[in-house]
């Protein structure tokens, strides 16, 4: 029982002399002893008013407001393991995807690589002309349909 005793004590001291220090590694040889004399008068105090039950009456009491949380912060996790797992387990859309590195080597040479004028060419061709059927489809285009096909004129005389 004193070997548990001790140990404790020095662990406590070492975590407030922590809080102390604001996380230093190393801390001033009085606050040391200061934290230690203190933990002893309490103990020494609590022992002589009511002995080793009044020691582990107090231990008990100060650390049920601990449980408390822990049984809270358990909840929390719980909440949490199940929002992540409904967020995972969705399915998403290609663009939404994470990425998962098999292509990195692309997507490097996409970032560095200097388009030319044909890629610029095949991008309008491809994607811009997608997108303007798409807009016409879903009637997207009607709020703009000049300013769309002006530039869409535009972009098409400076490439050709």
């Amino acid at each position: 029982m004193p070997f548990f005793f001790i140990t404790s004590a020095n662990s406590g001291i070492f975590v407030i002399n922590s809080i102390a220090s604001q996380g230093k590694n190393t801390f001033p040889k009085w606050q040391t002893v200061l934290w230690g004399s203190l933990l002893a008068l309490l103990s020494i105090g609590l022992l002589y008013s009511g002995g080793l039950q009044a020691l582990q009456t107090m231990t008990v009491i100060i650390a049920l407001p601990f449980a408390i949380i822990m049984i809270l912060m358990v909840f929390c996790l719980l909440r949490g393991l199940m929002i992540d797992n409904a967020y995972f387990s969705r399915k998403l859309s290609e663009s939404t995807v994470y990425w998962d590195g098999s292509h990195w080597q692309d997507c490097l040479k996409k970032i560095i690589s200097v388009g030319t004028l044909d890629d610029f060419q095949r991008f309008l061709n491809q994607t811009v002309d997608q997108l303007s059927k798409n807009c016409a489809r879903n009637s997207y285009a009607t709020a703009f349909p000049s300013r769309f096909r002006c530039v869409m004129i535009v972009i098409r005389h400076i490439v050709s």
